[in-house]
């Protein structure tokens, strides 16, 4: 599945805005990247736990940016979402730089 498909299944906002280039709001934004991507596929966060083999505890403090991600984690994500590591890091690159223009960070719904 491309990026552009992907963008357009959700329209997700994260309650909290970034307004700081930082390396905690990189982790934040890769792991809001995750779980949209984990949300537009359907999967619980056990589920994907489940998929990567990463603990479900350390899977949520990914999500939540509050634990730095491993390059390993990184493409056992990806593999499990059905993306490229490119797109993933991407996506998440995108999102850390709305953040940091203030912008929430949204994946688009279909109509």
């Amino acid at each position: 599945m491309t990026v552009m498909a992907m963008a357009e299944l959700l329209n997700l906002h994260q309650k909290t805005k970034m307004t700081k280039y930082t390396d905690d709001n990189r982790e934040r934004a890769f792991g809001r990247a995750v779980n949209l991507f984990r949300n537009a596929r359907e999967l619980s966060s056990q589920g994907l736990a489940d998929l990567t083999d990463i603990d479900i505890l350390r899977l949520r403090r990914i999500e939540k940016g509050i634990s730095p991600v491993k390059v390993g984690e990184i493409a056992r994500l990806a593999t499990a979402l059905d993306i490229s590591t490119f797109e993933l890091i991407t996506i998440a690159q995108g999102i850390y730089e709305r953040w940091g223009s203030e912008q929430e960070p949204t994946l688009l719904r279909p109509m």
